[in-house]
């Protein structure tokens, strides 16, 4: 997308000797793309794909270190999503709007228009008015605040499962266990307790302890009080 935006003049002008000089599929299919690339709405969504999806790639990498831990991954989920959330201020979106249509006007884009108004289907028409907007500017917003929404929504979807909760728990209770400095598991009754209630049956509860015990002094013995063992 980056790449698209940073010659967007150089591909519209490429596109546009194409569709004029080509009398083939190639050149009609060049003069529809030039269409589009000419319509603000293009440019827009362009741009605000980059907004979100370059803070997506940031967090897609992270999270694909072998060596992460779940509480951090999930800590980097919520990081970014915080970061959407501000973005979806008003001020956020008034200098992003600002920015884009001024790039948009350098590059001799279309002005941005409200789409064409037009009634639903009569089978899912409920009679009620549909939404209007007034400005271009409006409706644009919507699209940007709705597009946020949906990155947010699916990332939350995702680490926001019950099930990865007691992942991130039992993962908490096992490092902390090998770093405690020779504290005993009770000291982690909330976590044991959590894994209780989810695994019930298939976890021996009493057995659980006592290696976590094992597991405790083993790693003090190893590697001192005073040294972690993982992070």
């Amino acid at each position: 997308m980056q790449s698209v935006v940073d010659n967007y003049n150089a591909i519209m002008m490429t596109l546009d000797t194409v569709s004029s000089t080509e009398r083939s599929e190639a050149g009609s299919k060049a003069a529809g793309l030039m269409k589009s690339f000419q319509r603000f709405c293009t440019y827009f969504g362009l741009k605000l794909g980059i907004a979100v999806f370059q803070r997506a790639e940031e967090l897609s990498c992270l999270l694909q270190s072998k060596h992460l831990p779940a509480s951090a991954a999930k800590h980097a989920a919520s990081a970014f999503t915080a970061s959407l959330h501000r973005s979806r201020q008003e001020d956020q979106f008034e200098i992003f709007w600002n920015e884009t249509t001024a790039e948009a006007k350098s590059l001799n884009i279309d002005d941005p228009e409200l789409p064409r108004r037009t009634r639903p289907p009569g089978r899912i028409d409920s009679g009620s008015e549909g939404v209007s907007y007034q400005r271009p500017a409006d409706y644009f917003r919507a699209i940007y605040y709705n597009f946020i929404d949906c990155a947010v929504n699916c990332v939350n979807s995702r680490f926001g499962q019950r099930t990865f909760g007691v992942y991130v728990n039992a993962e908490n209770l096992l490092l902390d266990t090998i770093n405690c400095k020779g504290q005993e598991p009770s000291d982690f009754a909330d976590r044991l307790q959590l894994v209780d209630e989810h695994f019930t049956d298939d976890v021996d509860s009493v057995r659980l302890r006592c290696q976590l015990s094992v597991l405790s002094a083993s790693a003090v013995d190893e590697h001192g009080k005073d040294s972690p063992v993982l992070n």
